[in-house]
């Protein structure tokens, strides 16, 4: 056998190999994951009643909005764009205010980049924005990150004063 052919089966049988190791419950097929369950599993992660006052004095709230995407040029089926808000005791408050963030930035997404933009899902959590990312992205490796927004900086303007 030639020394070119030896090493190109060398490298694909390194490839297969290695692939077999990473993914060792599924073999080296990819795995597809539906909306639906998708966003069923996204509806679990959800903290419950029991866990509030566990949350409440968390230093970090996060929000997040799972979105499909779509221009002229790609079509993503989920995009994530997270807004971190620094807890201050009124958790209603910062949520809102990071949900306003979320929003002036999907108009500003829709204004730019893409034609269409339709949310799949939101998600609040009680941890820090990075934490949530990678928990989603866990659970589907398609799932892209677009932005972590601080809305202490951007939602400045929103913050309701007593």
């Amino acid at each position: 056998m030639k020394p070119l052919n030896l090493a190109c089966l060398f490298a694909a049988m390194l490839l297969s190999v290695s692939i077999a190791i990473a993914n060792p419950g599924n073999g080296a097929r990819p795995s597809f994951i539906r909306s639906d369950k998708f966003v069923e599993m996204v509806n679990n992660t959800s903290i419950s009643n029991k866990e509030a006052d566990a949350a409440a004095n968390s230093a970090k709230v996060c929000a997040c909005q799972l979105m499909a995407v779509s221009s002229n040029n790609e079509k993503l089926d989920y995009v994530a764009v997270f807004a971190e808000k620094t807890n201050n005791g009124e958790l209603n408050n910062s949520f809102s205010v990071a949900m306003k963030v979320l929003d002036n930035e999907k108009k500003q997404m829709k204004q730019l980049f893409y034609s269409k933009i339709k949310v799949v899902g939101k998600i609040t959590a009680y941890s820090s924005c990075r934490s949530l990312a990678l928990k989603l992205k866990t659970g589907n490796n398609d799932l892209r990150v677009y932005d972590i927004l601080d809305a202490d900086i951007l939602g400045s303007r929103y913050i309701i004063k007593k």
